[in-house]
């Protein structure tokens, strides 16, 4: 397992060593002013889902796929840590049971966030332009 996980590190430091070169390629642009701003709408648009849950069904469907595996990764982080060491525990909520009553949770609205997407996929079959039968007013 140590020398996948250090494989793993070391092609994803060549790959954001590569995205950062080309990133430095651009213009230079301010991106520390109006912080608050930014942070408030990173907050509202990408962790609240802001722009998503415009679209009830198919938003909903995002949320719980995306919450869920931002919840589930605590059992990923509590397994590595188990393969090296049988007592380890995530610090300050490793034996929380909240945090395992929500994995729990998780687990199930990520089933149903998947059975929501094959249900987009398959039934109401979008379009190649990204357009569908789902629309805000349907929804």
């Amino acid at each position: 397992m140590t020398v996948v996980l250090a494989a793993a590190v070391g092609l994803f430091a060549r790959r954001a060593t590569q995205l950062l070169a080309m990133l430095r390629l651009g213009r230079p642009e301010k991106r520390w002013d109006n912080i608050g701003a930014r942070i408030g709408r990173e907050l509202r648009v990408v962790w609240g889902q802001g722009k998503l849950l415009q679209w009830p069904f198919p938003g909903i469907m995002h949320a719980f796929i995306f919450w869920g595996f931002v919840i589930l990764f605590t059992t990923i982080v509590e397994a590595f840590g188990k393969a090296y060491s049988s007592s380890f525990a995530l610090p300050l909520v490793g034996h929380w049971g909240p945090l395992a009553a929500l994995q729990d949770t998780f687990a199930g609205l990520v089933l149903v966030g998947i059975a929501m997407a094959f249900f987009i996929r398959k039934v109401l079959r979008p379009g190649p332009t990204g357009s569908s039968s789902l629309s805000r007013e349907s929804c």
